[in-house]
């Protein structure tokens, strides 16, 4: 499902559950890339493997996964 902006979920204030330049250092990408890969803006063949990185990193920093 593509998120529009009306769809974005806010955390406290923020877009995103883990800020995007903590998540970017540690996946490895520029902040802009993981930016349009989450809108959905961006698309190619390692965009789902970028999400799926990205939601166990948040599940991580939750305390979720150790």
């Amino acid at each position: 499902m593509k998120l529009t902006k009306s769809t974005i979920p806010i955390y406290h204030g923020r877009k995103w559950p883990v800020g995007l330049l903590n998540a970017s250092r540690r996946l490895n990408v520029s902040v802009g890339h993981l930016f349009l890969v989450l809108t959905g803006a961006r698309t190619s063949r390692n965009t789902p493997k970028l999400i799926e990185d990205y939601e166990e990193l948040v599940k991580e920093l939750k305390g979720g996964v150790k």
